[in-house]
């Protein structure tokens, strides 16, 4: 059988695999989170209370071309929201709804970030999705999505969905690959800042 026979049947074996990593990451995180659904609460958030991300000043879109933080006295200039990953989701929700989903979203993303990682490092199945699971329930990534500081996690995705990417060193389109590894790296300095950075030098060093 041709090479291109195969691939339709691999396909779909990936499909499997994700959509059955996805499933049980969404399982254990909302048994995790359930407290956080019910109308009258929301999850905690030391970085990112409830509160603060409801203020006028906080909003996108009107936020992604300038803040003024003035929840306190006359208030100061705050930068700009990030056209990224967490200020998508920002834009598509309200804060009550951003609130209680954001440390899960964040989990989420970064176990579902492990598992594309490790698949393209042609590890087995099980690996893949046990090393996913493994990922976004990491006792200091997910303490640090329950404080509030999910944009890490989210940085720390990206930066697995880059190795992955540069896994593959025989394609024919192996440019490709670097250029959206390079894409998801920067995608992950705008979500983690110190981290991001820190993390683009890792890769950085792999590539070379």
């Amino acid at each position: 059988m041709s090479q291109s026979g195969k691939n339709p049947a691999g396909c779909r074996q990936t499909w499997r695999e994700f959509g059955l990593c996805a499933l049980l990451l969404l399982v254990v995180l909302v048994v995790l989170f359930r407290d956080g659904f019910p109308a009258d609460r929301t999850v905690f958030a030391n970085d990112g209370p409830l509160g603060l991300i409801s203020s006028a000043w906080a909003r996108v879109p009107a936020a992604f071309t300038g803040v003024w933080q003035d929840t306190n006295w006359l208030g100061n200039g705050g930068g700009i929201a990030q056209p990224n990953i967490n200020g998508l989701l920002e834009t598509l929700v309200s804060p009550l709804v951003y609130s209680k989903i954001f440390a899960l979203f964040t989990i989420f993303f970064l176990g579902l970030g492990a598992w594309f990682c490790f698949k393209q490092w042609k590890f087995p199945a099980p690996v893949c999705v046990l090393g996913g699971l493994a990922a976004a329930l990491n006792g200091d990534f997910f303490a640090n999505s329950c404080w509030g500081v999910g944009t890490q996690q989210i940085c720390f995705g990206l930066n697995f969905v880059a190795l992955g990417l540069l896994a593959d060193e025989s394609s024919s389109k192996r440019w490709v690959r670097v250029v959206l590894a390079g894409f998801a790296v920067g995608l992950g300095v705008s979500e983690g800042f110190d981290n991001g950075a820190l993390f683009s030098l890792v890769v950085a060093a792999y590539v070379i």
